[in-house]
Parts: structure tokens; C-alpha cells; sequence
């Protein structure tokens, strides 16, 4: 009996070790990050998220190889590596990641991208703390802050602070979109103009 108890400590004690470097190592590749060395940062990174699930460090090391393609000035491929960030286990950098997605896509010119992407902060992550600096955001990029909700069903959550034309006249009535379906609404001002906005299905009575 006393052999099979020093076994389950030993194995207990290698567990520990084990997550104690697990964690040292994916400290040394934010470490890298701060120092500007991306591709090395990276590397490690790639490392990290193969480690046991349990520890919880496969989004922040997708989070981190995103950040480190965005400091290359590489904002698409960063985009991406932000995007699976949000959807990997623990979560607890997908704010973080949806912010800075969205900085992303502004600072490569795609404006109108850039302000959907910060009302999606608002809307999906309205405890992160991050929701007046993505209010900033979009208010510096010249888009609508008030929301405006469509007679025909309410916009979707990562939309909802857009403004949309008004409700349609009598005579078109019959050609918006059914209550009961998704449609689009367009865009009629700020740099979403023109753009198709999707709305969600009406709740059911």
C-alpha cells in the first residue's frame, strides 16, 4: 500500500513539473513578443498549443500568434489567428481578440469592416471593460453610435448599434422581408452606406 501511495505522489509531483514548465515556456514567448521577436515568439506559441487542454493556454497562444503578425504590420493573417482565438477552449482572451481585430481591419484600410467589428465588442462582450474605448473607435471612424432598429426585426447583436433606412412606405411594404426570415437592410449613412445589414428572425408571438 505504501508503495502505491509514493507512486500516485510521484505521479502528482511530474503533473506539477510538467505544468510548471508548460508555463514557463509559453512566458518566454510572451516575453518574445514584447521584445519584438515575432518569428520566435511564434514558434514557441506553436508549442503551447499542444499542451494538455486542461491548462487553458490554446486560445491565448493563438491570441498571442495574432499579435505577433499584427506588430509585423500583417493584419489580415493576424485577423484570422484573432478569429480562432475566439474560438478555441477557456475564452478568456476573446475580447481582447475581438478588439484588436477590429484596430486590425482599420489600420488596413477596410473602415466599414473595422466598425462592424467594434460594435461586436459592444454587443458580445458588453463586461469586458472594452466597450467605451470600441464606442471611441467607431465614433473616430465617422460611424453611428445611436441604435436604430428596423420595423421588421431587430438587427443582429454584433449590429446592433447601426442606423438603417427607415421603415418602408405602404407601396413597398410588400417587398421588405418577411417577418419570419432573415433579409438584409441597407445602409444609409456613415461609411456603412450602401451596405447590406443583415437583421435577425422576429421572435414568434
Amino acid at each position: 500500500m505504501r508503495i502505491f501511495y509514493s507512486i500516485v505522489i510521484l505521479l502528482v509531483l511530474s503533473s506539477v513539473l510538467r505544468a510548471g514548465d508548460h508555463m514557463a515556456r509559453y512566458s518566454r514567448g510572451v516575453k518574445y513578443v514584447e521584445e519584438g521577436k515575432t518569428a520566435e515568439a511564434r514558434a514557441i506559441f506553436e508549442e503551447v498549443k499542444r499542451f494538455p487542454v486542461e491548462l487553458g493556454l490554446l486560445d491565448n497562444a493563438e491570441y498571442w500568434i495574432a499579435v505577433s503578425y499584427f506588430d509585423e504590420g500583417k493584419y489580415d493573417i493576424a485577423v484570422s489567428h484573432y478569429r480562432a482565438a475566439q474560438n478555441l477552449p477557456d475564452g478568456n482572451k476573446a475580447a481582447a481578440a475581438q478588439f484588436e481585430l477590429a484596430y486590425a481591419e482599420a489600420l488596413s484600410g477596410d473602415t466599414a469592416s473595422a466598425i462592424l467589428e467594434y460594435y461586436r465588442v459592444a454587443a458580445l462582450y458588453a463586461n469586458s471593460g472594452l466597450v467605451e474605448r470600441a464606442e471611441r473607435e467607431i465614433a473616430a471612424l465617422g460611424g453611428p453610435t445611436e441604435a436604430s432598429i428596423p420595423p421588421y426585426g431587430p438587427l443582429t447583436p454584433s449590429l446592433i448599434s447601426a442606423k438603417v433606412e427607415p421603415a418602408p412606405s405602404p407601396e413597398t411594404v410588400a417587398t421588405a422581408p418577411s417577418p419570419e426570415k432573415e433579409g438584409p437592410v441597407i445602409a444609409t449613412e456613415g461609411p456603412l452606406a450602401g451596405a447590406e445589414i443583415p437583421v435577425l428572425q422576429k421572435p414568434k408571438p
